[in-house]
């Protein structure tokens, strides 16, 4: 696979996610299946490392560089206790492909559990990806550092972390993922720190200006982060279109008016918990390298 080399089980089993995605995307059709870890470490598995809470289709994880027939069927044993429902049992591997392997897949490779239902069986190879178009931008370079593109301020990708974490900060963060939107107002000031980072990115976005410092930095950096800034671009614009200023117990506040937006009041509540949602954890995978969660 273009000599990217995954470097740990932990990022398999997070790629794998992806690679499942887009290999049921292509067999069945599906547009997400909306695959995320099963259990964790230490806990009985089943044989199942990541399953779906819409279908019935699991994987199984295989950081390795051998696979063998044997290691197939005693991972299919394990999935006999396995208390959900299987249709379709992929294999995801770093290992070299086995010619016994592929000959069981290609004839058909079926396994049955104890209750007498049956599932198909395949198995994907890492050196069969030819394209990691599917992965997300901002954990690519997470997952393969070698695709780093160097400038005079080092990577990019890191030039990117050090702008944001300028503009947002951890307690800006925090004030993001524990603020009570439902009591329909926004202080200005927490607003504002991420309004400034919102006009800035879009100034770098049109490049209508060549100042040097920061939103260089952003202009250099866009691209990689396009990911964080659509979210941050929705998180502003929802807050900005459904609000009036306010003075409330003497702080600026930006204002949501009951008897404005009668029908749609609960509705821009609800937008502005899952907009923040979305941006904290954006800024929580791109910025700080922390593993997401579906």
């Amino acid at each position: 696979m273009l000599d990217l080399r995954v470097r740990n089980h932990q990022d398999w089993e997070e790629l794998s996610i992806y690679l499942g995605d887009q290999y049921y995307k292509r067999k069945d059709q599906l547009e997400n299946g909306r695959f995320q870890l099963y259990g964790r470490t230490g806990q009985t598995q089943h044989g199942v490392d990541i399953f779906s809470k819409y279908h019935n289709r699991v994987i199984q994880c295989k950081y390795t560089n051998q696979l063998t027939l044997n290691d197939i069927n005693k991972e299919l044993k394990k999935s006999d206790s396995y208390p959900n429902q299987i249709s379709h049992y992929l294999f995801t591997t770093t290992a070299s492909r086995d010619l016994h392997v592929q000959n069981y897949i290609k004839n058909g490779a079926f396994h049955t559990r104890p209750n007498l239902t049956e599932f198909a069986i395949d198995v994907l190879y890492w050196d069969d990806v030819h394209s990691i178009d599917f992965v997300p931008n901002k954990l690519k370079l997470k997952y393969f550092p070698s695709l780093s593109f160097e400038n005079q301020s080092g990577n990019l990708y890191q030039l990117f972390k050090n702008t944001i974490s300028h503009y947002i900060t951890l307690d800006d963060l925090k004030w993001l993922e524990q603020y009570d939107f439902s009591i329909g107002y926004i202080p200005e000031d927490n607003y504002n720190k991420f309004l400034n980072l919102y006009y800035e990115s879009d100034r770098a976005k049109s490049n209508i200006s060549l100042i040097k410092g920061k939103r260089d930095a952003l202009s250099k950096t866009y691209n990689i982060g396009f990911e964080f800034f659509d979210e941050l671009e929705i998180f502003i614009k929802e807050i900005r279109n459904n609000i009036i200023g306010e003075n409330i117990d003497g702080n600026n506040v930006l204002f949501l008016d009951k008897n404005l937006f009668k029908d749609r009041y609960f509705k821009i509540i609800h937008n502005w918990k899952t907009n923040a949602k979305n941006l904290a954890r954006s800024y929580r995978e791109m910025v700080l390298d922390e593993t997401p969660f579906p």
